[in-house]
């Protein structure tokens, strides 16, 4: 096992990272850009999680209406 995989296998679990912490870190890396792009990078992935938030209602929405009409 490289070094690389024994690493990741050892964070596991640990390793994922909640929708605030990783917004939290993405504007951390990106203090050396400028104001504006950063908070177009930031808007971006906000948009990006409310969408895929949209769609996992969705989904979960579809799912319950079949278990009902079963």
């Amino acid at each position: 096992m490289t070094g690389q995989r024994r690493k990741q296998a050892q964070m596991g679990e640990h390793s994922r990272m909640n929708r605030t912490e990783f917004m939290r870190q993405l504007e951390s890396l990106l203090q050396n850009i400028s104001a504006t792009e950063r908070e177009e990078a930031l808007q971006y992935y906000n948009e990006y999680f409310n969408d895929a938030d949209r769609r996992m209602n969705r989904m979960l929405l579809r799912h319950w209406e079949s278990d009902e009409s079963s």
